[in-house]
């Protein structure tokens, strides 16, 4: 007896909440697509499961008792609850995606509906084919109705208006609203109403929102959100489809008011409970393996730096189809060498716009001056930039971006390109793309005196620390790719020494050097759909 009533506690305050998130304004911002899918997520899987439950009753031979309980077990199977399928989609953090408007937006519309149906099937269930008596039960709800409508809530608009703004609810509001939700429920078990009818009109009643519905939803520890939706693909079409039949306390609650009233006995009511908690057990790791959130940024078309007409500007961060997106290193480094303010949280954001983004993507390690201006760029002052180029996309891309800057009159480049003595490499492809690189570079920066071009040849790894170290604080700025060959033998010996595979063999080279203790390193890849193994 306690716990039937704890319970029935706990579910006042469950249906309360849900009318609290069930803003009816939101409804006129609802897309045509969600409220199409959400009247099919409930029409069809009721019309189907009760032509199917009629079915079975004629032509198989059952239990009366069961039989009597599948036209509404064919109902609450079809229902769908929003506030159960927003905290399923914010458990799953897809509730900010394209995907996860989508699902909101249609259980809302289904929500509606559901709500509808069950609320008619109550009715007639608690008149039992009395007219007189189902008169008298919607008579009942529209008098709770009145006095929510016409009573409850212009107290709650008082409460808004004596409330100081920009501040928290007051306590003593909150202690009497919690009391209002109890008083409707039971008002609605004297009217003979469900107990939950009252609770739930009375939170649709409050408007959504600060003060008091987002600190009532705050301090209850419920969350849903409301957005609108666009196209679907067939991938993003079946998650959703598996969304649509998540369940939770809300058809718990359901199953175990239609047992109350007799609608089911307690062998439909147990198999309809084993049989929700076996579905929703089962969409939550099929929906992670259908749907990854970051495909809602994949393109294409290509967009780097190198893909850009000459003539077309360069957008890094300004808006949606940028070709450049630059992050900060995690880590400050210092003239003596050492590494502080390590940031655990900056190191993560950057893993994953560079596992993800949509488009090239950089890395910038700041060790210079921390006093340049704006006005540092004039006519009387020059800024010297450095591309090291070893070979690969991002070293393409990294040049690209280079040869973006000599566009400045106040920059200085110099492209400092790496090649193996004697040898020709094991990739021609890769070659040949970095040749026709570089023949452009040069041959658009023709008779530019503050583009300067060099070749080093070397032997392996060490022949490349020593040109890295030949570079000691000549530049402001050295640009380079993060991923090259890791058979390269200009980068034999070195791999074993990269700290930070973020920035790739060479990058981390530059980053952890002491000879480049005031130049800033710009670590480039390239952006690619497919993924990229090398070091």
């Amino acid at each position: 007896m306690l716990m039937d009533t704890l319970s029935s506690f706990g579910f006042i305050l469950y249906f309360f909440l849900i009318g609290v998130q069930m803003d009816p304004c939101l409804f006129k911002n609802v897309g045509r697509k969600a409220i199409a899918i959400g009247l099919f997520t409930v029409a069809v899987p009721m019309v189907m499961s009760t032509a199917s439950s009629f079915f079975i009753m004629s032509h198989v031979s059952i239990d009366q008792n069961i039989a009597g309980s599948l036209p509404m077990i064919a109902q609450a199977e079809s229902v769908l609850a929003f506030p159960i399928v927003a905290q399923f989609l914010a458990e799953l953090n897809i509730i900010n995606s394209e995907f996860g408007r989508v699902a909101l937006s249609s259980s809302f519309v289904a929500g509606l509906c559901s709500f509808s149906v069950i609320t008619t099937t109550v009715l007639m269930q608690q008149s039992s084919g009395d007219n007189y008596a189902a008169l008298q039960t919607l008579t009942n709800a529209v008098f709770l109705l009145v006095v929510i409508v016409f009573v409850m809530r212009p107290i709650i608009m008082w409460m808004i208006k004596h409330n100081p703004e920009g501040k928290p609810l007051k306590e003593s509001y909150v202690i009497w609203l919690l009391l209002a939700v109890f008083v409707t429920g039971f008002l609605s078990q004297a009217l003979g109403l469900h107990l939950y009818f009252g609770p739930l009109a009375f939170g649709i009643t409050i408007p959504a929102g600060p003060p008091i519905g987002s600190a009532l939803v705050e301090k209850l520890d419920l969350l849903t959100t409301v957005s609108s939706c666009s196209s679907i693909p067939l991938r993003d079409a079946a998650s959703l489809g598996l969304v649509m039949n998540a369940q939770g306390v809300l058809e718990l609650g359901m199953f175990k008011m239609m047992k109350k009233n007799k609608a089911i006995d307690n062998e439909a009511f147990v198999i309809m409970a084993v049989s929700m908690m076996l579905v929703t057990g089962a969409i939550s790791p099929i929906i992670k393996h259908l749907y990854d959130p970051s495909r809602r940024y994949a393109v294409y078309r290509r967009r780097t730096v190198m893909n850009l007409k000459p003539n077309f500007e360069l957008g890094v961060l300004v808006y949606k189809r940028t070709s450049l997106i630059i992050v900060p290193f995690h880590k400050r480094f210092q003239v003596s060498d050492a590494a502080n303010s390590h940031k655990r949280a900056i190191k993560i954001t950057n893993e994953n716009v560079i596992d993800k983004a949509p488009c090239s993507t950089a890395i910038l390690v700041d060790r210079g001056p921390q006093n340049v201006q704006r006005t540092s760029l004039n006519v009387q002052s020059s800024y010297r930039v450095a591309v090291l180029f070893l070979g690969g996309p991002d070293d393409r891309e990294a040049l690209a971006i280079g040869a973006r800057m000599t566009g400045h009159h106040s920059i200085n480049l110099t492209m400092v390109r790496l090649l193996e003595n004697g040898s020709a490499g094991d990739n021609a492809t890769e070659r040949r793309l970095d040749n026709e690189v570089v023949s452009e570079f040069r041959m658009a920066t023709a008779g530019n005196y503050r583009v300067i071009y060099i070749e080093e040849m070397v032997m392996d790894g060490t022949g490349t620390t020593s040109v890295i170290r030949s570079m000691e604080n000549c530049y402001e700025l050295v640009i380079v790719g993060r991923h090259h060959d890791s058979r390269s033998p200009l980068l034999s010996g070195l791999a074993d020494w990269n700290d930070h595979k973020e920035l790739g063999t060479v990058g981390d080279l530059l980053a952890s050097s002491p000879f480049m203790d005031k130049t800033t390193i710009l670590v480039v890849q390239q952006h690619n759909n497919a993924t990229n193994e090398d070091c």
